[in-house]
């Protein structure tokens, strides 16, 4: 059973038609030989039955007086059938009760040996047909038209099968050739149709490796030939390779789009890290500017205390400040100075 799974749907058509075409050829020789062979014994049969019937008539009242006297009219009468190659035997038969005996019999061909008491049994059990030694055995009762005699008599003609085995033979022969005849029409058959269906599904398959196991080619489409089952999964088949490419041509779109993103979204980050170098430098540059600051204000002489100061003096100036000598020591623009311009200061910023 594993090696029928393994095999292939065109061998398994082919052993399939060829196993059935086979099984169906011997059914069919078995059957005809058989209803021929019967056939043939059924005419047989008919045939020995009408020739006893017909050496019975000529038969007649001869072999009564046959019995007392032995003239010859009863063989005579026997001998008329015996250009006939079916019948080997005729014979004239008495049944007296339960007994019964052949006293007359003409042996025609010579391809056995009879046993009259063999023959002559089934006749006295009242069986006008019967088999016997390979041997169909026909009676047909004589009319000798005399009331006074109380017995029986017969005529018994043993008809051959040799014709009838020749006949079979040649038939057998004959329905052989007509069984291997059928058999070559059904691998004939086999092959045909395994060309007009297996084909295309094995292009159908073919196409399913290509784009499987090959470069993907989805452009590839299946050859669609009428509009049978394998058309129609042909086309199904392009139907759905069609979907699947234009699934792949969205999917292709998006990632197109994904990555502009992605290269926008890069140039932002890198322009944001920029701006955050330049905004550090610059925390930078105002801290370092806020710690001189803070050193050049902590080197400015405090004011005198008042237990220290000098007597005060009276004002000579004029309401209008006075501006400090040239040489005069002026901390306050040092300081200013050194304040960056490029960013405001604290107190300037709030006061602005």
């Amino acid at each position: 059973m594993t090696d029928w799974h393994n095999l292939t749907i065109r061998k398994k058509q082919i052993c399939a038609f060829m196993g059935l075409t086979a099984l169906l050829g011997i059914a069919a020789v078995l059957a005809t030989g058989f209803m021929l062979r019967r056939a043939q014994n059924k005419a047989l049969a008919a045939k020995g039955a009408s020739l006893a019937r017909i050496v019975a008539d000529a038969v007649g009242g001869n072999v009564v007086f046959d019995e007392a006297g032995n003239s010859g009219n009863t063989e005579h009468a026997l001998g008329l059938i015996r250009a006939d190659p079916d019948v080997s035997l005729a014979a004239a038969a008495v049944v007296d009760g339960a007994t019964c005996t052949l006293p007359f019999r003409v042996q025609f061909q010579a391809d056995g040996v009879f046993d009259p008491a063999a023959l002559a049994r089934p006749l006295a059990a009242g069986q006008t047909r019967f088999t016997q030694g390979g041997y169909l055995v026909v009676g047909s009762p004589i009319d000798v038209k005399m009331p006074s005699i109380k017995k029986r008599y017969y005529v018994l003609l043993a008809m051959n099968t040799a014709g009838i085995g020749r006949e079979l033979r040649l038939s057998y022969l004959l329905m052989a050739l007509l069984g291997a005849g059928m058999v070559g029409i059904g691998c004939a058959a086999a092959f045909l149709l395994s060309a007009s269906i297996i084909r295309p599904l094995e292009a159908i398959r073919q196409g399913m490796r290509d784009i499987s196991q090959g470069e993907g080619d989805l452009t590839a489409r299946l050859q669609v030939r009428g509009q049978d089952e394998v058309g129609q999964l042909s086309a199904h088949f392009n139907q759905f390779v069609a979907h699947v490419q234009g699934l792949v041509h969205q999917v292709g779109d998006l990632a197109r789009q994904v990555a502009s993103g992605t290269l926008r979204m890069t140039a932002a980050m890198g322009e944001l890290d920029t701006a955050a170098d330049a905004i550090a430098r610059t925390a930078e540059n105002q801290q370092t500017s806020a710690r001189q600051a803070s050193t050049e204000v902590a080197a400015i002489p405090s004011r005198p205390s008042s237990s220290t100061a000098m007597p005060a003096r009276p004002c000579t100036c004029s309401s209008r400040p006075r501006r400090p000598p040239p040489g005069a020591s002026r901390p306050w623009a040092r300081w200013c100075r050194a304040w960056p311009r490029s960013a405001p200061s604290p107190g300037r910023s709030a006061a602005s």
